[in-house]
């Protein structure tokens, strides 16, 4: 997943913003597995499928199935299976419902990956929590309130 997003990132700058557990993985050393790639997009009509199979290429992998499977103005999905045998494909989803409210100041270049600085990362992932109910929120929050407390503002809290 680190060298799809290196990818997704040197061919398109900060057009699209690593998100969400993935994010918090690759970045700042969130402990638990991801199995997706989350992005803010803010440009619908850049394709990532080559982005996608470079990635893969440079992590020793070969694409064998690459499709698209959601194309809407708010969401673009890609689903990648690089083994005949994979029971779960690679999920690579580009959201464009806040294309407009991503601010430059939020954003941050970690190893390569574009991505959300923490403070925002941290607010992101409290909202999730409040509005959704997955153990993963819950274990990502608690990890950033352990490991990172200054980046949870009370703002976030209210």
């Amino acid at each position: 997943m680190r060298h799809i997003a290196q990818e997704v990132t040197t061919r398109s700058g900060d057009t699209f913003i690593l998100k969400g557990g993935t994010a918090l993985l690759l970045a700042y050393g969130l402990p638990r597995f991801s199995t997706d790639l989350d992005f803010d997009g803010r440009r619908t009509s850049i394709d990532l499928s080559e982005a996608l199979q470079a990635g893969s290429q440079a992590a020793g992998e070969q694409v064998r199935h690459l499709r698209t499977a959601k194309d809407t103005w708010a969401v673009r999905r890609h689903v990648l299976h690089d083994r005949d045998d994979a029971m779960k494909p690679l999920k690579v989803e580009v959201s464009y419902r806040q294309s407009r409210q991503i601010e430059q100041a939020d954003l941050t270049t970690i190893d390569g990956i574009c991505t959300y600085r923490l403070e925002k990362l941290a607010s992101l992932k409290v909202d999730a929590l409040v509005n959704r109910t997955k153990a993963r929120d819950i274990f990502d929050t608690s990890y950033l309130l352990a490991t990172y407390p200054e980046a949870i503002t009370d703002t976030d809290l209210q």
